[in-house]
């Protein structure tokens, strides 16, 4: 029993490696597209203690910006940082896709879709806040049936606090995915009666945080502090 399980792990890992190598052949050597420079120039400027939506404006959600900012102070100011930083989380978004289809429904096939995925997203640009707002969602939905599944506030928690962090990146995308998650909670609680109103504190409480963090200086450039 030990050993099929441990070659069940070996397969999956394998398959993520193979995720690994399709994200790298596809996205790592790629033309830089003028939706890319919107985020780097946004990083840049951020990396040159300029205030966003002060001394620079850009109409789109701020978390590119400070999530390649993070990446030039950490690594330096190049574009294969904010690539591979991009990369990963395609990567990422493609982990939590199958892990996602897998809790729907196991099936054989399921392998598959996140391959289509990462195939699909070919032509678009990957610095961009779309891409880094997929990587949330996906991964929300994905603790969001765990808790579901498990009935567990904690998956709920993260789940939230994923939500929340996909408005900071794309707002309309973030809040419409929001609004879906309460709605659901809210029929779940109705239809089962059960003692469920933790799970959605947890949910909110973790999703509306780090909306709070980020407004508590009262600019937007609170996160190059810290």
């Amino acid at each position: 029993m030990k050993n099929i399980l441990k070659n069940n792990k070996l397969k999956i890992y394998l398959y993520y490696l193979l995720l690994l190598i399709i994200s790298i052949f596809f996205y790592y050597q790629h033309n830089l597209n003028a939706d890319e420079g919107v985020v780097l120039n946004g990083a840049w400027n951020l990396f040159n203690n300029q205030i966003l939506y002060t001394d620079f404006f850009e109409m789109i959600a701020p978390g590119s910006f400070y999530l390649i900012y993070f990446g030039f102070k950490l690594f330096g100011v190049k574009f294969a940082v904010a690539n591979i930083i991009s990369l990963l989380m395609i990567w990422g978004s493609s982990i939590g896709l199958y892990k996602s289809l897998n809790l729907i429904r196991f099936n054989r096939l399921n392998f598959l879709w996140p391959l289509f995925f990462l195939l699909a997203l070919t032509p678009l640009p990957i610095i961009n806040h779309n891409t880094h707002n997929l990587f949330f969602l996906i991964w929300s939905s994905y603790f969001f049936l765990l808790g579901l599944k498990n009935n567990s506030f904690k998956y709920f928690a993260i789940s939230g606090l994923f939500s929340g962090l996909a408005i900071i990146f794309l707002q309309q995308k973030g809040l419409i995915f929001f609004g879906a998650s309460c709605l659901f909670l809210l029929f779940y609680l109705i239809k089962n009666k059960t003692n469920f109103l933790k799970n959605i504190f947890s949910y909110l409480i973790l999703h509306y945080y780090q909306l709070f963090l980020y407004f508590l200086n009262g600019h937007p450039n609170f996160y190059t502090k810290i």
